[in-house]
């Protein structure tokens, strides 16, 4: 049986938890396609060739690549999903067949690359990235075997975007100018062209990232009793006060996608599909507040003669925290009591 007479039982502060800690924000580089280009006229009569022999064609706009970086000058650190390209514009010899046009890439969306465009259309607009899941405040907990320190869960960061579709390229006809017009088709002189290619589609944008876990805070308790018939004489205890849980954070922002590239004006050549805004982080939660406790007794409590008491606060609470949708629920602080029991 234990004996205290004559004593000053004193706990300090309890710490206070570690505030989330934010990543650096994604800076986007090499997001927007490139714009498509328009037919053009190569030779009066004959065929146009890129070497002897071999027939030229304009090449589709490229789509975005999508890099992320830390800071402006440090290496690349993440490379979202990508735009398509846009469809090459093939020839034509003074008009007498189609000009043949090829779509934008993928032809079928992909989980990265949104749907390219057909002959004469735009490539389709990424989706947005998927947001990240939050993870909930901490929640502290006081047993018999002592206490544990609520840390708050780090959420996740979210999804990159998806990339927009390439444009196609220009399909067009052997059609007298009168009756197709420069806003569809190029003048029709005689002579050898190359169709208008397609826009490259943008790059999906660079996601949130998600903030650490919030700490929580430390308890302050005076004496802790577990099963004992102590016995206290002309004793002051005096807790000093619980820590504050760590603040949650919500992440940091995403970006948006890039830019699809510029139709062509001549051939009417397709625009290339934007890409889409990378997901929100998910919120990292609130660590949860320290108690502070003179006595915590588990099992009977000890016989007290001429005890007194000097007891501080609990840990104090932290405001909820909204943006853009996203939501962290606050947390009470934590409480305070001379005496504590817990189940044995």
């Amino acid at each position: 049986t234990a004996h205290i007479s004559h004593s000053l039982l004193r706990a300090g502060k309890g710490r206070d938890g570690d505030d989330a800690k934010l990543p650096p924000t994604f800076l986007a580089r090499a997001l927007d396609g490139a714009d498509a280009i328009d037919a053009t006229k190569c030779a009066e009569n004959g065929r146009c060739e890129s070497a002897p022999g071999v027939l030229a064609t304009h090449p589709g706009g490229a789509g975005g690549v999508g890099q992320c970086l830390e800071d402006t000058a440090g290496p690349v650190a993440f490379v979202t999903n990508p735009g398509g390209n846009g469809g090459s514009g093939d020839q034509t010899v003074n008009f007498t067949s189609m000009i043949v046009g090829n779509p934008g890439s993928p032809q079928d969306a992909t989980s990265a690359t949104a749907k390219g465009g057909w002959f004469n259309t735009n490539g389709t607009s990424g989706a947005d990235g998927a947001d990240g899941s939050s993870g909930p405040n901490g929640a502290a907990l006081l047993t018999a075997n002592g206490f544990v320190i609520g840390d708050g869960n780090a959420g996740k960061s979210g999804a990159a975007g998806q990339g927009g579709g390439g444009g196609g390229s220009g399909n067009n006809t052997n059609q007298p100018t009168d009756t197709c017009g420069v806003d569809r088709c190029p003048p029709y002189p005689s002579g050898s062209w190359q169709g208008a290619a397609g826009a490259g589609g943008g790059a999906g944008g660079c996601p949130g990232r998600a903030a650490t876990a919030a700490g929580g805070g430390g308890a302050s308790i005076a004496l802790f009793v577990v099963d004992t018939g102590a016995t206290l004489d002309d004793v002051r205890i005096e807790a000093r006060g619980g820590g504050i849980g760590g603040l949650g954070s919500l992440g940091t922002l995403p970006t948006e996608g890039g830019r699809g590239g510029s139709p062509a004006v001549l051939g009417h050549g397709g625009a290339g599909g934007h890409g889409g805004r990378g997901g929100f982080a998910g919120g990292s939660g609130h660590g949860a507040s320290g108690p502070a406790y003179g006595l915590v007794h588990a099992g009977g409590a000890p016989t007290m003669n001429a005890v007194t008491f000097l007891v501080g606060p609990g840990g104090g609470w932290r405001d909820a925290i909204q943006q853009n949708g996203r939501y962290i629920r606050g947390v009470d602080g934590a409480e305070n009591a001379d005496v504590k029991p817990v189940p044995r």
